[in-house]
C-alpha cells in the first residue's frame, strides 16, 4: 500500500515539471521517461516521433486545450481517418483521444490551483471544463481530492 501511495505521490510530482519531463506508458504498462527538453533541436525519443503520426494532434490538443476539440478534427490534421486515428491513438497511448485530453486539462488545472488564486470556478472555465461542478467530479476522480482541498494540500 505505501509503495503504491508513494509512486501516486511520485507521478502527480512530476506533472509539475511539464517542459523537462513526461511519462508515457507502454503497452506493457512500464512508464517511459521522456526527456521534453530537448524538443527544440528534434528529438528522437519525444512523444511527438513516435511514428504514429501523432505530433500535429498532440501539439493541438496542448495549444488549444481551452476550447473544444473533436476527434474528427484531431484525426483531420494527423492525416488519417476518424477510426483509425481513434484505433492507432487508443493502441499507442492506453486511452482514448478525450480522454488523453481530459487529463490534460486536469494537469493543467492542478498546476493553476497551485500557481494561481484565481477562483476554481475561472480555473475550469480556462482549462475548457464546462462548468464547476463537472470540473470538480472529474478531478476528484484524477486525483482523488477535491480541487479546493488538493490547493490547500500544495499550495505554499
Amino acid at each position: 500500500m505505501a509503495s503504491s501511495k508513494t509512486s501516486s505521490h511520485f507521478a502527480e510530482l512530476l506533472d509539475f515539471l511539464p517542459d523537462v519531463l513526461a511519462w508515457v506508458k507502454d503497452r506493457q504498462g512500464r512508464y517511459l521517461w521522456v526527456n521534453r527538453a530537448t524538443r527544440a533541436t528534434g528529438p528522437s525519443n519525444s512523444v511527438e516521433t513516435t511514428g504514429h503520426g501523432f505530433g500535429p494532434a498532440l501539439a493541438h490538443m496542448r495549444a488549444h486545450f481551452h476550447q473544444e476539440i473533436t476527434n474528427q478534427h484531431l484525426a483531420s490534421i494527423s492525416n488519417m481517418s476518424l477510426r483509425a486515428f481513434e484505433r492507432q491513438f487508443g493502441a499507442a497511448f492506453h486511452v482514448t483521444p478525450q480522454k488523453f485530453l481530459r487529463k490534460l486539462r486536469l494537469r493543467i488545472a492542478s498546476r493553476a490551483l497551485i500557481d494561481t488564486d484565481e477562483p476554481l470556478s475561472e480555473i475550469a472555465l480556462k482549462c475548457g471544463f464546462a462548468d464547476q461542478s463537472h470540473f470538480s467530479r472529474e478531478f476528484r476522480r484524477q486525483f482523488g481530492r477535491t480541487p479546493r482541498d488538493y490547493r490547500g494540500h500544495y499550495k505554499l
